[in-house]
Order: C-alpha cells, then structure tokens, then sequence
C-alpha cells in the first residue's frame, strides 16, 4: 500500500510538472494565442490617470487570455524582456474590423512584441495582419 501511494505522487507530481513546462512564446516568428477581445479604456496625457477628467482617454483592444502564458528573453535584452504568467496581450490589429471580434472568443496569429511606452498598457502585445490571422472559436 505504502508503494502504490509512493508511485501516486511521483505520478502526479510527474504530470504537474509537464503542464507547467508549457513552451513559452519567443519574440521571433508567428505566435498563436487565444482568448476572450475586450476594450479597456486607459488614460492617457498629460497626466494618464492623475487627472482623469483632463486625461486622454486610450481605448485599447485587449485579449483576456483563456491560459496565462510566458514569452522568453529576446535578442534585445531591453526591448525584448522575458515574462510570465501573463493573463493579458493588447491586440494590434491592422486593418481587421473590431466589431466581428469584440467580445468573442477568438485565435489570433501575429508577432509578439514588449510594450515600452507610457501608452502600452499590458506588458506584451500582438501584432495581427490580416483577417486569415484572426479565428472566431466556440
């Protein structure tokens, strides 16, 4: 009995470890990810935030992601920065029409980038050209 309870969390600790390992994305080449499209309004200048009634406002599409996800150390060490548990990605769509994809669960394809300025609101972002690289899902 002893044994078989031994052999039950090596089993379980084996398989936890293997769902955690999930590959990170990488700043090079096409990425894939999935999730819910919001806007999400933020502040902009002068103050983004400080003075919300005479701050811009920024709406910003945003995928709620359906699985946090990592992105490892690019070849620039300062604009490519590793990062995990991710739960958010902006989305940077070029020429695709917001309302065939606001609020639907979607699959994206596009290149991820870091966001570096006062007006990027999440830590990493996609770039999606063209609608072949957007998928409405169930």
């Amino acid at each position: 009995m002893k044994f078989l309870s031994v052999v039950l969390v090596v089993l379980l600790c084996s398989m936890a470890c293997a769902a955690s390992d999930a590959a990170c994305l990488n700043y090079s080449g096409i990425s894939e990810i999935s999730g819910i499209v919001k806007v999400k309004m933020f502040y902009g200048e002068p103050g983004f935030g400080e003075n919300p009634a005479s701050d811009a406002k920024e709406p910003q599409e945003i995928l709620v992601l359906d699985h946090a996800v990592c992105i490892d150390q690019g070849r620039d060490k300062y604009l490519e920065e590793p990062e995990s548990n991710q739960q958010e990605v902006t989305l940077i769509l070029n020429s695709i029409r917001l309302s065939k994809i606001e609020g639907r669960r979607v699959s994206v394809r596009g290149v991820v980038v870091h966001g570096n300025t006062w007006h990027h609101h999440t830590k990493l972002m996609i770039e999606v050209t063209g609608e072949s690289n957007v998928k409405v899902l169930k």
